[in-house]
């Protein structure tokens, strides 16, 4: 049997230390490490690059503006804040202020909102409007008579789980 102080007979003697010295040594100290972040060079740009750009910039910005041309079809989409810009932009027409609701003044920019409200303060746009909106449900009325299967139908109860009591 070996003493905890005595190196085993396998492994060098250096590489073995008696247990008194290893609980007693203090650990080391870290290395210090500088905090200022060292300086940044500025790097020129690259001449012809940025001479190209500057020379094309015409074209780049009709390349980066053509998907969204391609993309509008001027049609109303109605989405989450649909009724958030059209409130405002009622409010604003009427001459109440840029207010509607408890948080749409803070949601909404207000670029939108004053386009709507020019727009309903003409009385042109709004009997185009009114004349579309009675085209459109004569179309539906007419469509729905000659073809009334494409009518919504109403769901049947599902008389198998009524409860009985």
């Amino acid at each position: 049997m070996l003493s905890s102080g005595s190196p085993p007979p396998s492994a060098p003697a250096e590489l073995v230390y008696p247990r008194s010295t290893i609980a007693t040594r203090k650990p080391a100290a870290p290395p210090e490490v500088s905090r200022e972040k060292p300086a940044r060079q500025w790097q020129a740009p690259i001449p012809w690059v940025t001479d190209w750009i500057d020379k094309n910039r015409k074209l780049l910005f009709a390349i980066a503006v053509l998907p969204f041309v391609l993309t509008f079809n001027g049609r109303w989409r109605i989405g989450l804040d649909s009724a958030t810009y059209r409130g405002l932009g009622h409010a604003l027409a009427l001459g109440r202020g840029y207010h509607f609701g408890e948080f749409a003044t803070k949601q909404a920019y207000p670029g939108l909102p004053l386009l709507l409200a020019g727009l309903e303060k003409r009385p042109e746009i709004a009997e185009a409007l009114n004349a579309s909106f009675d085209r459109m449900l004569a179309r539906y009325r007419e469509v729905q008579a000659e073809l009334p299967e494409l009518a919504p139908k109403p769901k049947k109860r599902d008389y198998r789980r009524r409860k009985r009591g």
